[in-house]
């Protein structure tokens, strides 16, 4: 018996000689989301940085990260209550000291991030929920980007679990190399190499890989050796794409097919105008007019004539044949001769120089004739005359 007592005191000093307050000597901390003031940044970006912070700090012995899920949850019943639009993130003083005490925090860690030209900078700051300025911070300049983000969280978390002292708060020193490692790579795998782009119509527009690389062909790029997906585009031709590899001394010419086809209009008499869908676009003969494939309206016009033309179904990359026979608008004039006594006579009758007949008689002429003549032993007369 005197044994037992005697091994359940031996285990009960070793229980006391475990120091003790471990757990409230760590400094209880939320992790604020990280907020972009320089508008570089995407929002994925950000919320993926934020939780790489948090493990980083949650692996220190400093600190302890209040819970992910339970800082979200209590975060928006605050902004709810003190009625803030989400997008504000809780940073102002009295969302963070009502955050921090819902998840019984005694820190938060702010962060921001800033920008020059086409550097960022991220600058976190520890600051006591029982007063408004810092205690410490941590600070990292980084190139604006996805990238650079990681690499500057990875500082600030280094400086704000790294620093020495034995004061309160602070973490043993654990030493050993820090630093980044480089990436591996190799030059062959950023191969460059000039490409030439031509195509049949010039003028195209060249994508690859869904960007822009030439307004207009003919053209030349450097270019990414490798496979790439290429396309080509030029108004009222059908746009052409394939995945390609390229190479040095490549180069991509295409002939891209006509997404259009053609009208040629003929008409009797000829020199009148064409119309095509109701707008005037030459006079015949008009030759290989270029339409878009469909049903298309090609009528000839004269104030002289009756309109005639055709409706037409025009295939692509194919010309279709319109001739028009225009029948000619009429009226009538009354034709007879006197001598210089007043007696009627025979005469020839001419109208705008071409001979319809013999007068005294009535002739259909055309309403767009111009001059009539008269013409006798005794000579001729002239008229002009208007029947529009």
């Amino acid at each position: 018996m005197a044994r037992w007592f005697q091994s359940v005191f031996m285990l009960l000093g070793i229980i006391v000689s475990i120091p003790s307050g471990l757990a409230q000597d760590r400094t209880i901390l939320a992790v604020m989301d990280i907020q972009d003031n320089s508008g570089k940044l995407r929002s994925s970006d950000l919320s993926t940085a934020t939780d790489l912070l948090r493990v980083l700090l949650l692996k220190a012995d400093r600190f302890e990260v209040v819970d992910k899920s339970r800082q979200e949850e209590k975060r928006r019943r605050v902004i709810e209550e003190l009625r803030l639009e989400s997008g504000d993130g809780c940073y102002d003083e009295e969302c963070r000291v009502q955050l921090g005490r819902e998840l019984a925090a005694d820190t938060a860690l702010i962060c921001k991030i800033g920008a020059l030209g086409s550097m960022c900078n991220l600058t976190c700051e520890l600051i006591p929920l029982e007063k408004a300025t810092a205690d410490e911070s941590g600070v990292a300049e980084f190139t604006c980007g996805a990238d650079g983000l990681a690499g500057g969280v990875r500082a600030v978390a280094r400086q704000l679990t790294g620093q020495r002292g034995s004061g309160p708060g602070t973490a043993p020193v654990t030493e050993g190399r820090i630093g980044e490692t480089p990436e591996e790579w190799s030059p062959a795998a950023s191969q460059r190499a000039v490409v030439e782009f031509s195509s049949e119509p010039v003028g195209a527009v060249v994508l690859l890989d869904g960007k822009l690389v030439c307004q207009s062909t003919p053209c030349s790029e450097t270019i990414t050796v490798g496979r790439h997906k290429i396309s080509m585009q030029v108004k009222q031709y059908l746009g052409r794409e394939e995945t390609v590899t390229l190479k040095r001394g490549s180069k991509v010419s295409w002939k891209l097919k006509p997404d259009f086809g053609w009208v040629t209009v003929e008409s009797v008499p000829p020199g009148l105008e064409v119309k095509v869908d109701g707008k005037a676009v030459g006079v015949t003969p008009l030759a290989k007019h270029r339409v878009s494939p469909g049903g298309h309206d090609v009528l000839v016009a004269s104030p002289c004539h009756y309109d005639d033309g055709e409706r037409v179904d025009v295939k692509r990359g194919k010309e279709r044949r319109v001739v028009a026979k225009l029948a000619s608008r009429e009226g009538a004039i009354d034709v007879t001769a006197r001598d210089n006594n007043g007696g009627a006579v025979e005469a020839d009758v001419f109208l705008d120089g071409m001979r319809i007949g013999r007068a005294p008689g009535v002739f259909r002429i055309s309403i767009c004739a111009k001059e009539v003549e008269v013409r006798t032993k005794g000579g001729s007369w002239k008229k002009p005359i208007s029947l529009c």
